[in-house]
């Protein structure tokens, strides 16, 4: 099924178990907050893939998880040159002119 995905111009991110390793190089798999090692792992995941830009969507509902996560974002970036990571938080007073221009600043910005 991916092998098809991938020949109809999808991709997908490497196994888990992959992802993991990835992480293990840019952020500690100890952290239990939030997504913890995960949204690492996922970023440096899409830049291995080819893909140097990454926007990352998140609900803004666990605090802890906010903090890690966005404060991921910053080191990633100084670790895997060439890369864009910017990240939005969802809540229930975010409007769509602040997702949409940061959006656009994401894809209007060279890499």
């Amino acid at each position: 099924l991916i092998r098809i995905l991938h020949q109809s111009g999808f991709s997908a991110l490497p196994p888990v178990r992959t992802l993991k390793q990835f992480s293990d190089r840019y952020s500690t798999s100890e952290c239990s907050v939030g997504s913890g090692w995960l949204l690492a792992a996922e970023t440096v995941g899409w830049v291995h893939a080819g893909y140097p830009k990454a926007l990352a969507a998140l609900p803004f509902a666990c605090l802890p998880g906010h903090i890690y996560g966005r404060g991921q974002y910053a080191a990633l970036q100084r670790r895997l040159p060439g890369s864009l990571i910017v990240g939005i938080d969802y809540d229930a007073s975010i409007r769509d002119g602040t997702v949409q221009t940061r959006i656009q600043m994401l894809l209007d910005e060279p890499v």
